[in-house]
């Protein structure tokens, strides 16, 4: 292994760590840490101060190792002192900055450990955990669910040229097809596994974050995270920091009262922010909630008159702040965060309760390159629906304004069937002529030419041959409504 690459797992691993700690300091802060708590924060700023000395990073080495000392005495007590929390969390991030190599040495810090340190003694190091890992090229990851997603396709294909009768007749056949299914599914389930992260990656800088926004506001809130094992694509994930850091701003500075508010309404003074996430067979779906004063009646009305809250509050230019600050008010944000998330054929809505708070639930794919659909005829073509976005399939009697889906073709209107898809906080019913069915699908880009072609996610090819368009459901949704 080069000294590259050594340097970026040690990154990896130490950026982790940091994590961690910033979790560690934050549950003791609130009386909430788990009794190893303070020995956790130990382990880890020992660990990082071993890898720094073995990389020759004097200036990590040496914060790392000032922190080392401060909680070697910490442990015999087996309580942080209260006031020693802002140091320490300062003192995290300068190696976080350290270790992107956009600081280098901390020496006002290092003065102020030194300064605790000087009434703080005690005996010595716990020894280091070790995790072995293998570092694989993303690329060889995205190569390998390529190729299992065309193995999919092959065995629609063979299913195809078998045929129903072919198969009912032989049961060595049924058997055979029997056991590759099985074994494509296995394969399936491996490659996405490792092209997919948990949540917890990306989330450790989130409970440091709704703390300081909410004090900076003279407010008091803190974050509680649920499902953090849950995963979801690589490409997916590593995108979405940014939009999920915009949502708990947002929560803190729109929807947490202050204090007094909040015990006058009955709520307690510290305001909740949760992240969830939960896995719902090829979809993820990610939360982000608040308990506080949710969205001004005004805005609710607006909502009922124009149909869907999601689009009111998505509409660009729109905001509920009354002034402009640092956090909120400039009028951008979940309109982008929408957009985002339809991008990678996902779905976005808000639902709000005046003073009870304000969730925002973004559908995404478990994996990109595989969708499962809903596949459906309307004359000579076929189209897939998401699955994650259709709430029911029924007759034309009775269903919610629907549009022919031949308005997407040349075929006149003959339906028999409707399909009604959720999307935007808004339902619409789209007439069909039949319903071929569940079916998970290759995603395949519609080309340069089609690629501006608004309301579809992409295309695939089906065991027959047939090339079935992939329908955006909040296009769909938009048009019909």
């Amino acid at each position: 292994m080069t000294d590259a690459e050594f340097f970026e797992l040690f990154r990896d691993e130490a950026n982790g760590r940091l994590d961690n700690m910033v979790g560690s300091l934050l549950a003791l802060e609130s009386g909430r840490a788990a009794p190893d708590a303070v020995d956790a924060l130990f382990r880890d700023a020992h660990s990082i101060k071993g890898g720094a000395s073995m990389l020759g990073l004097d200036d990590l080495h040496a914060l790392a190792h000032a922190i080392e000392d401060i909680l070697e005495g910490v442990r015999e007590e087996r309580e942080l002192p209260v006031d020693l929390t802002d140091t320490l969390l300062r003192a995290v991030d300068a190696m976080r900055r350290q270790l992107a190599g956009e600081e280098q040495g901390a020496p006002e810090l290092l003065d102020e450990l030194a300064r605790r340190r000087a009434g703080i003694d005690a005996p010595a190091a716990a020894p280091e955990p070790i995790r072995r890992t293998i570092r694989v090229a993303a690329e060889k990851i995205d190569l390998l669910l390529d190729l299992v997603g065309e193995s999919i396709l092959h065995r629609r294909r063979l299913e195809h040229v078998l045929g129903d009768e072919r198969v009912r007749e032989d049961p060595d056949v049924v058997d055979e097809l029997d056991r590759g299914e099985r074994l494509l599914d296995e394969l399936k389930d491996a490659a996405i596994s490792m092209r997919t992260l948990p949540l917890a990656s990306i989330t450790g800088p989130f409970p440091r974050a709704v703390r300081d926004i909410a004090r900076a506001q003279g407010k008091e809130a803190e974050l509680s995270i649920v499902g953090a094992d849950t995963e979801l694509d690589r490409v997916i994930l590593e995108s979405l920091s940014e939009p999920l850091a915009h949502l708990l701003r947002n929560a803190v500075a729109h929807g947490i009262e202050p204090s007094a508010q909040r015990m006058r309404a009955g709520k307690h003074p510290t305001g909740l922010v949760e992240l969830r996430a939960l896995q719902r067979g090829s979809v993820v779906e990610i939360v982000v909630a608040d308990d506080g004063r949710g969205v001004p009646p005004e805005t609710l009305a607006r909502a009922e008159r124009e149909g869907s809250l999601t689009e009111v509050l998505t509409a660009p230019g729109f905001s509920t702040a009354t002034t402009v600050t640092e956090l909120s008010g400039r009028g951008v944000g979940l309109d982008v965060v929408k957009r985002h998330v339809e991008s990678f054929t996902g779905s976005l809505e808000v639902r709000s309760e005046v003073g009870k708070g304000t969730s925002i639930v973004m559908l995404l794919p478990l994996a990109l390159a595989l969708l499962e659909v809903l596949l459906v005829e309307r004359g000579r073509n076929v189209f897939g629906i998401p699955l994650g976005n259709v709430e029911q399939a029924l007759a034309v009697h009775g269903v919610l304004p629907a549009l022919p889906l031949a308005e997407l073709g040349d075929t006149p209107p003959s339906p028999s069937r409707a399909v009604v898809v959720a999307a935007a906080g808004r339902k619409a019913g789209f007439l069909c002529d039949r319903l071929l069915g569940q079916d998970e699908v290759v995603v395949k880009p519609l080309g340069p030419l089609l690629a501006r072609v608004r309301g579809y996610l992409g295309a695939a090819i089906l065991g027959d041959g047939r090339v079935a368009l992939l329908l955006d459901p909040a296009a769909l949704v938009a048009r019909a409504v």
